[in-house]
């Protein structure tokens, strides 16, 4: 289920627009505004310029305010997969996505043992940095640099616990990793 664009609605309202008055400058209906706002639907790709302009907003502030209704998981999940094959396309919901994932590895840490966490842990700090090295704006590469200083640091951990606190350059290089990201 959508959850309500809070944010998204207060730009509309902080700009001066009511839906009606932003669906006439856009040339929609008012009740794509409605759908917006509520989640249910996304703005096509060839309005958000648009849109961004009409809000006053940069595209990246406006993909904020678009993300904002926490995405089902499932659409998070597959715009983070359409990113890992197009990885020039990564925005900062996929970005999210990926945080989400290294922080419920996080919470899992204290329950699992940490040998069951390594593979997947792994694997978003290899997506983190896949993605990284692609991303299109510097606003989504610096959030990567943050999640993968998580992940990272997570990954030190899991390391440290697994080899039973005997592989201190393994655990070093990716705490190291952190530091650095």
């Amino acid at each position: 289920m959508a959850s309500r664009r809070q944010r998204f609605a207060q730009r509309r309202k902080a700009v001066g627009f009511s839906q009606e008055g932003l669906a006439e400058r856009l040339g929609i209906d008012r009740s794509t505004v409605a759908r917006w706002e509520s989640g249910e639907t996304e703005p096509l790709p060839w309005l958000r310029p648009k849109l961004a302009r009409a809000l006053q907003v940069s595209i990246e502030q406006l993909d904020e305010l678009l993300a904002e209704a926490g995405e089902p998981e499932a659409l998070a999940d597959e715009r983070l997969s359409y990113a890992l094959e197009h990885p020039r396309s990564v925005d900062l919901v996929a970005v999210a996505r990926l945080r989400e994932r290294v922080h419920d590895l996080d919470l899992r840490y204290d329950k699992a043992p940490s040998t069951s966490l390594l593979a997947d842990a792994g694997q978003c700090l290899g997506q983190v940095g896949f993605l990284r090295a692609h991303a299109a704006t510097s606003r989504v590469r610096r959030e990567l640099f943050a999640v993968e200083a998580e992940a990272a640091t997570l990954m030190g951990q899991l390391v440290w616990d697994a080899s039973q606190r005997r592989d201190h350059a393994t655990a070093r290089a990716y705490l190291d990793q952190a530091v650095e990201a």
